[in-house]
């Protein structure tokens, strides 16, 4: 749950516009068993490719930093499904 916290305060961190959202957690099938894996859906959307390729970055950082102090046993597996495209339409 940190890692969603954390990811979600990039949203007032960063002052460019984006959307970055957690869209699906999936994790365990027991209530009271610690899963061995998590599996987080993360949406990252903006108009300027260099603001994403930052916010990926601090994912990918935020992934790391909490995988390491909760002493996992292995580094997270991060991977990119799709890329999204659109484009500005003018507000009248």
């Amino acid at each position: 749950m940190r890692n969603v916290l954390r990811i979600i305060t990039l949203l007032s961190l960063r002052t460019a516009a984006m959307i970055v959202k957690v869209g699906a957690i999936n994790a365990g099938t027991k209530y009271d068993v610690i899963p061995d894996e998590t599996l987080l859906k993360v949406s990252v959307r903006t108009f300027d490719e260099n603001v994403r390729a930052k916010v990926k970055k601090a994912i990918e950082r935020i992934a790391a930093a909490e995988s390491e102090a909760s002493g996992a046993t292995r580094p997270p597996e991060i991977t990119q499904a799709e890329t999204a495209r659109f484009s500005r339409v003018g507000i009248i």
